[in-house]
């Protein structure tokens, strides 16, 4: 990267004319007589991936490209590692699944040989002794009114 404090004119990387701060001599005049700005001419503003050292330039979008370029492949590496961690996380809580899922089989296995041996009696309450509306207190609403209301 060239610093504009002490080299302000380039040579185009597309043409290898002379650009002095996104415009050359054979750019067209604007509406107030001067050159037209290069679209290539952009500001860029964040951290410089080599150096960590804050970035606030103007420069050819051209010549960005290797830096913006470093940038992505540090960003890649990042969400690669990221995505790595998530991925271990997924394994070990499968294999906890996995090892409750069994726990529970067996446990099933044991109860269902108990009740069929006799040692175990599971009582189910019939419907004649189930209490009516489970216990809970009912009475019809009033007109309009919503069962949420007191």
């Amino acid at each position: 990267m060239i610093d504009p404090a002490t080299k302000t004119a380039w040579a185009c990387p597309l043409n290898g004319k002379l650009c002095v701060e996104g415009t050359r001599e054979d750019f067209p005049k604007n509406e107030v007589g001067g050159l037209v700005k290069c679209r290539w001419w952009q500001h860029v503003q964040g951290k410089d991936p080599q150096s960590e050292k804050f970035i606030d330039q103007w420069d050819c979008a051209v010549a960005w490209m290797p830096t913006i370029g470093l940038e992505g492949s540090q960003q890649s590496r990042q969400c690669g590692a990221s995505v790595d961690k998530v991925a271990n996380q997924v394994v070990e809580v499968k294999s906890a699944i996995s090892a409750m899922s069994g726990a529970i089989k067996v446990a099933a296995a044991g109860i269902s040989q108990a009740i069929e041996a006799g040692a175990l009696t599971v009582m189910l309450p019939s419907p004649a002794t189930e209490p009516e509306h489970n216990g809970h207190e009912t009475r019809e609403l009033k007109e309009g009114e919503t069962p949420h209301e007191n």
